[in-house]
């Protein structure tokens, strides 16, 4: 298991995503893409994507040599609970795969605010309408929250909540990235 005592930016496909190349690589060391947050910057180092993702009519990314794509990380959430209690949250598993794996002092979010509104142009992420919205209308989220939280309003609170008290407990901080 690779252990860093450092910091790891997870970049997820919000639309704030696109101040990632804002930040310099340098700083991390790990940078953590989830689902479309690939497209974010190319400087990522570890890929995590949900089972069910599709790439919106465009290309996988091309792997560079610095790159991987984490294919399996049902051993990363088992060892704080399994998914039922982790959440089914594609961020929430790139968040417990990067505690695990790292074990970082520091776990930085950018395009995970999980802010759904259209901008002027109907977008509501980096790569245009959130596949999930046209698919199903509604965010991933809320999905998850009525799939699995029965009928608990505060679910994604609390599953979210959750994930940062056993970072906490660890020695993380988990931090919300803002444009400069």
């Amino acid at each position: 298991m690779a252990r860093n005592t450092g910091r790891i930016l997870i970049v997820g496909a919000g639309r704030q995503a696109s101040i990632a190349p804002q930040f310099n690589p340098i700083y991390f060391d790990q940078i953590v893409a989830v689902n479309h947050g690939w497209m974010a910057t190319p400087d990522w180092t570890f890929w995590v994507r949900s089972r069910d993702f599709t790439f919106n009519g465009g290309a996988a990314p091309k792997l560079e040599s610095h790159q991987t794509e984490v294919h399996e990380y049902d051993s990363y959430l088992n060892m704080y609970g399994g998914e039922g209690e982790c959440g089914y949250s594609v961020m929430l598993i790139a968040s417990y795969f990067s505690l695990a794996k790292f074990q970082p002092k520091q776990l930085f979010y950018i395009g995970a605010d999980m802010d759904y509104a259209p901008d002027s142009g109907g977008n509501t992420h980096i790569y245009g309408v959130g596949l999930d919205i046209k698919k199903s209308g509604i965010p991933d989220p809320d999905a998850m929250a009525q799939r699995y939280g029965s009928d608990d309003s505060e679910y994604l609170i609390r599953i979210y909540r959750r994930f940062e008290q056993i970072a906490n407990a660890a020695g993380c901080e988990c931090l919300k990235l803002n444009p400069s």
